[in-house]
């Protein structure tokens, strides 16, 4: 596979994880971080979703 569609995979991995988590924050009243948590996100994924929450 080539490095740019990988890319891309990862970009629409991470927007698929951020839409989840936000479900979580407003349906369950979690923040973002107990959100990822019971979601079990990598420490990797958390840092690049911190920033847009």
């Amino acid at each position: 596979m080539c490095k740019a569609m990988e890319e891309r995979i990862d970009r629409e991995r991470i927007e698929v994880l951020a839409e989840s988590i936000k479900g979580l924050m407003e349906n369950m009243k979690l923040s973002a971080e107990q959100a990822m948590e019971a979601m079990n996100v990598s420490a990797e994924d958390k840092k690049v979703l911190m920033k847009r929450f």
